[in-house]
């Protein structure tokens, strides 16, 4: 489900789901430059590639989950048009609706942030994605 958001900057300290993904705002997102576009949220990898602005011009979207709404933290990305760079699950995400990408605007990328779930099913794609992005640091999150 895509959800259309429109908040100030004061507003988005105040909204609970949007304080996490905000803190782990990369240095390349500038707060003013997010508060003041449309933010638009979708549930899934899945939505956000499909997704299709028509003729609005978002260009900041947070990612609400990867699989499904909640399996991963909120995540902001800014779409790029016409970025040449490569889909890798993870920290840039192809549109397969717009010609561009989405690019992850945090920098505590987790192997959640590439699809892996860690409940006992085959993480091994999903932890390869996040070895080849290239991040710097990558965290492993254990389940409690």
């Amino acid at each position: 489900m895509t959800r259309i958001l429109r908040m100030s900057k004061h507003q988005m300290f105040q909204c609970g789901w949007c304080v996490v993904a905000v803190w782990s705002l990369a240095a390349t997102a500038s707060l003013a430059a997010v508060s003041t576009d449309t933010l638009v949220s979708v549930d899934t990898v899945s939505e956000l590639k499909s997704y299709n602005p028509g003729n609005e011009t978002e260009t900041y979207v947070w990612l609400l989950g990867y699989h499904t709404q909640g399996d991963n933290q909120p995540r902001l990305y800014h779409y790029e048009s016409g970025s040449p760079l490569s889909d890798d699950g993870g920290t840039v995400i192809a549109s397969t609706a717009r010609n561009g990408c989405y690019v992850a605007q945090f920098e505590d990328v987790t192997v959640k942030d590439f699809g892996a779930r860690g409940t006992g099913v085959n993480d091994t794609q999903a932890f390869q994605a996040a070895f080849d992005s290239g991040c710097d640091t990558l965290f492993i999150e254990q389940e409690q």
